[in-house]
């Protein structure tokens, strides 16, 4: 670095030694100085979140490893926000990766330190065109750690499609002050991805997530935390229906119904082999998601159970049973998910799925 952005070094120098611990963050090592310019001895890494974006072998980088790839990014945030850090300027190129492909977010040049005592800064236009968040330009909304959470959601929806959900990189800046976003593709690719980043790239910062709602986000749940959530949800679902069969909450969970079934009966979506004698021990409402989901509920109990030809079908637990439903009915978990987090947040049974990701 030139000797002339040695204030920027310097600033650069002291974010990192107050934050560096974490395993996501760049580690500074030592810095020397000449007359001309100003070395930095910082983490060896290998490429960029963008030349790995543009290299032939991002075609080959599975949703995985791509989750993975968020859930560090999101952590390293996560402790730059808890010393009152603000980045400010997250994008695939300050989203460095190690020889072990793990993350090291880089450039702390831009950010800023907040007082104990304050959760907002001034607003004053840093960061990259294209990845800064909507407040930055306007005075309606205070300008919060949340800038960051922005530019997370567009740095998922480039890696998880390799576009932008504001366009080309001459549309950004003007189609972000004007809300005009587009992350339909990601909805027929993985709705509980679609969801995450709708929260993470909310225009209004303050129905935007946070890191911790980022992180306990259901997109990063294993598909055994995803189906012991299903059976939770399930079990206080008949337990309201117990009390009260008309109770508002059941109705308004089944309102979604024809979007998410499709159809009135669900169980014409699904092989014979496991509707086979549907109702002979339990009574489904086949035009009902909350029936939907007692069902998955209770075959999941008994697929010890199961011959082999249904368990062919509907593959391992956890994954491929899992997978069986949300193949066919793309949208009940994200929308079981949404009901939950919306009513019962609070509820003790439920907490827990929200404490953090696996």
């Amino acid at each position: 670095m030139l000797a002339h952005y040695y204030d920027v070094a310097k600033q650069e120098i002291q974010m990192l030694i107050e934050s560096d611990e974490h395993p996501s963050l760049l580690r500074y090592y030592a810095h020397e100085c000449d007359h001309t310019f100003v070395y930095l001895a910082l983490s060896c890494c290998s490429m960029s979140l963008h030349d790995l974006i543009l290299s032939d072998e991002f075609p080959c980088m599975g949703l995985d490893w791509k989750r993975d790839i968020l859930n560090q990014l999101l952590k390293g945030i996560q402790h730059l926000h808890k010393l009152n850090i603000i980045h400010r300027d997250i994008k695939p190129r300050n989203i460095l990766l190690d020889n072990a492909m793990k993350v090291k977010i880089s450039d702390m040049g831009l950010a800023k330190k907040l007082s104990n005592s304050r959760t907002s800064f001034s607003t004053d236009s840093v960061g990259t065109p294209g990845w800064q968040a909507p407040e930055m330009f306007n005075d309606t909304f205070k300008t919060t750690k949340k800038v960051d959470i922005f530019a997370i959601g567009c740095v998922a929806y480039n890696l998880l499609t390799g576009s932008h959900p504001y366009g080309d990189p001459h549309q950004r800046e003007m189609r972000i002050i004007e809300n005009d976003r587009d992350i339909h593709p990601l909805q027929d690719l993985d709705p509980l991805a679609h969801h995450f980043v709708d929260k993470t790239t909310e225009w209004d910062p303050t129905t935007r997530f946070d890191t911790f709602e980022s992180l306990s986000h259901i997109f990063f749940w294993s598909a055994e935390k995803q189906l012991q959530f299903i059976k939770v949800l399930s079990d206080k679902l008949v337990f309201l229906a117990e009390e009260n069969a008309d109770d508002p909450l059941l109705l308004l969970f089944d309102v979604p119904s024809p979007k998410v079934i499709g159809q009135a009966d669900w169980s014409l979506l699904m092989d014979e082999k496991l509707t086979h004698q549907l109702n002979r021990f339990h009574k489904y409402d086949t035009s009902k998601i909350s029936d939907l989901l007692r069902f998955i509920r209770n075959k999941s109990l008994h697929y010890r159970e199961f011959p082999d030809p249904v368990k062919e079908l509907l593959g391992p637990m956890p994954q491929g049973y899992l997978n069986y439903f949300c193949s066919r009915f793309p949208s009940l978990v994200v929308c079981s998910y949404m009901f939950m987090t919306q009513h019962f947040k609070s509820d003790p049974a439920i907490t827990n799925f929200l404490s953090s990701s696996d």
